[in-house]
């Protein structure tokens, strides 16, 4: 065609996004964060995730009243104030990670103790979803009556982010992650557990 002219075009930035099978970044983030958060659970101004899970401290006296007297009361409410601000934060680092464009996995933590634990003897569970009267999640009994526990090592974190960044199952899910007391003769397989879990929604920018 002889009529064809050639023209220029400006391109101020291009953002390529490559297909990635694995994971390439592992964000550990908080269990208390739920695992459906609206916009109008969201506040802003307040720092503030409504809905999650945060515990609050006090003295238990011999009739069940908590007893608190000033020092205490503004410790706790101190504690409560920074706790909240810490789930907050952790939930925008989650959404941060999922609009960034980024192949990742989120795991979430409740806490994690220094001390090992017979790897023999304790399997690894991960779940889309901690049910919200889970008395785990807050000032209750460490084990449930599974004996499931959110109370990990450092070395089944480890062992979750580094299983994860190797394995496509992982990829773009939210999970939070408990342990449990077996048997030795229990498998416990990690990518079994990956492939099970959903994918998140696509995160809009």
């Amino acid at each position: 065609n002889n009529n064809l002219q050639s023209f220029y075009l400006a391109f101020s930035y291009v953002k390529l996004y490559r297909s990635q099978p694995e994971p390439e970044f592992i964000y550990v983030s908080d269990a208390r964060i739920p695992p459906i958060v609206s916009s109008d659970m969201v506040r802003h101004d307040m720092k503030r995730l409504l809905g999650s899970v945060s515990s609050s401290s006090g003295l238990v006296g011999s009739d069940g009243a908590v007893l608190l007297d000033d020092r205490t009361t503004a410790t706790a409410l101190r504690n409560t104030i920074n706790t909240e601000e810490e789930i907050y934060y952790k939930y925008l680092g989650e959404e941060t990670l999922k609009k960034s464009g980024l192949a990742y996995a989120v795991v979430r933590v409740k806490e994690y103790q220094e001390q090992e634990k017979d790897s023999a003897l304790t399997e690894i569970q991960l779940a889309a979803d901690v049910a919200a009267n889970d008395e785990s999640i807050t000032a209750g009994p460490e084990v449930d009556e599974n004996g499931s526990s959110l109370v990990v090592t450092q070395d089944q974190v480890a062992q979750v982010c580094v299983s994860a960044l190797l394995d496509p199952g992982a990829l773009n899910k939210s999970f939070y992650l408990r342990s449990k007391q077996s048997s030795p003769n229990d498998d416990n397989n990690l990518s079994e557990q990956f492939q099970s879990l959903p994918k998140d929604p696509v995160a809009l920018p």
